[in-house]
């Protein structure tokens, strides 16, 4: 085979893997979350799950919904003034003020903004094309195994109707304690 021959080969094989995982995880995920192996998935979650996907799709992208592991966090700028930074990646992507809220209110009332960040694994629709070195503006429809961290102390807590909601104090031997609401 040729160096040509691989330089064609290998971007259609991503090609191929991308569209492959753009097929069968949603249906993956869809069928988990009916059949209840996703928990704290009610009907109605997924009722308010689907208004806000069909509000992101209706902005006229092409675009299928992207689930990724990332950082949310505020941060001063234009646009809604929150970003996501993609863990393992050094993209960022920024929560498009064209629907309001700019992330659904359940995760909206989950955090402080400037003094708390979220990790989890969002659902969202790029309303851009992924471009180098300029940050994709996104539409957040959904957050799933969310854990918010305090930036003035490093302290995490879970968040999430199937899991218990823990204070992690951050260092050597931190130890997991109950909080109470």
């Amino acid at each position: 085979m040729t160096s040509e021959g691989l330089a064609v080969e290998t971007p259609l094989r991503h090609l191929a893997i991308v569209i492959a995982f753009s097929v069968v995880a949603p249906l993956v995920t869809l069928s988990a979350q009916r059949s209840g192996a996703i928990p704290g998935r009610s009907s109605d979650g997924l009722k308010a799950h689907a208004a806000r996907a069909a509000q992101c799709q209706a902005l006229g992208t092409p675009h299928a919904s992207i689930t990724a592991h990332a950082r949310l966090y505020a941060a001063n700028g234009g646009g809604s003034g929150y970003r996501m930074w993609l863990v393992g990646t050094h993209r960022i992507v920024w929560l498009s003020p064209k629907v309001e809220p700019a992330m659904p209110e359940a995760i909206a009332t989950l955090f402080t903004p400037f003094e708390e960040e979220v990790y989890g694994d969002f659902t969202f629709v790029p309303l851009a094309p992924d471009r180098p070195g300029v940050m994709r503006e996104v539409c957040v429809v959904s957050g799933d195994t969310l854990v918010v961290r305090d930036l003035g102390t490093g302290k995490v807590r879970r968040i999430g109707p199937h899991q218990p909601v823990m204070e992690y104090s951050p260092g050597r031997g931190g130890s997991a304690t109950p909080r109470t609401k």
